[in-house]
């Protein structure tokens, strides 16, 4: 999973940011090379009509679903040459929250920080972080609540996907994939085995509708046909 679309990450400071502001940013030419990015629960719905969703671990041990935009690294099939997204695709939260991304200190502390390498954070033009008074801005505030939303979720998506892991449910998956006439594998995931799955018993079945795991693993297998949609992307 990459952060690449943050280079110069910094934890905003009250006094020695209470002149930055946030000009709007056009476009996502800032995730053109994103292959991958974290997707939460709320959004499997919505993001399985675009794009492959699968499971993973990061080096921390931690479970994380993603939605793949690309087949190769460093290049996300879903923004077009002029930094604008493909009409009708969905955008991830994860792409939708840049600048900002929360910084974990020691423990679960998060500190609001900001991308210093766009040139949308300046003290000049855009939305104010601090109001007259050094207290946060409304817009500040807005942009908490998102990263507190998008924190949560992201939450339950681990608890999920660690709970698919311990009925068994999960196995390392390939994509086995044709580009220009060469044939290639798409390796480092996993999916839901449907065999397993429906091994299940009744009780484990309901055990997995009545938390809500149920419906967004539907959603996790019917995605995984968007691999013939990345195929053609890549191709055009």
């Amino acid at each position: 999973m990459s952060l690449a679309i943050y280079k110069d990450v910094r934890v905003i400071n009250r006094e020695e940011d209470k002149k930055l502001k946030i000009s709007p940013i056009k476009g996502f030419s800032y995730a053109s090379n994103l292959r991958d990015c974290i997707i939460t629960v709320t959004e499997f719905y919505a993001a399985a009509k675009s794009q492959p969703i699968v499971f993973t671990k990061n080096e921390k041990g931690e479970y994380m679903a993603l939605a793949l935009m690309g087949l190769i690294s460093e290049k996300n099939l879903f923004t077009n040459e002029d930094g604008s997204w493909r009409a009708g695709e969905y955008v991830p939260a994860f792409v939708r929250r840049y600048p900002f991304i929360y910084i974990q200190h020691s423990g679960d502390s998060l500190t609001l920080a900001v991308d210093h390498g766009h040139k949308a954070v300046n003290k000049r033009k855009g939305e104010a972080l601090f109001n007259v008074d050094g207290e946060p801005s409304t817009y500040t505030e807005r942009v908490i609540d998102f990263l507190n939303q998008y924190q949560e979720a992201n939450h339950r998506t681990q608890a999920m996907i660690k709970m698919l892991d311990e009925k068994g449910l999960l196995e390392d998956a390939t994509a086995k994939l044709v580009q220009n006439g060469e044939p290639s594998n798409l390796t480092g995931f996993k999916r839901v085995n449907e065999d397993r799955l429906s091994e299940l018993s009744d009780t484990e079945v309901m055990d997995l509708i009545k938390s809500g795991v149920y419906k967004w693993v539907v959603a996790h297998l019917m995605s995984l046909s968007n691999f013939q949609k990345l195929l053609t992307y890549s191709e055009q």
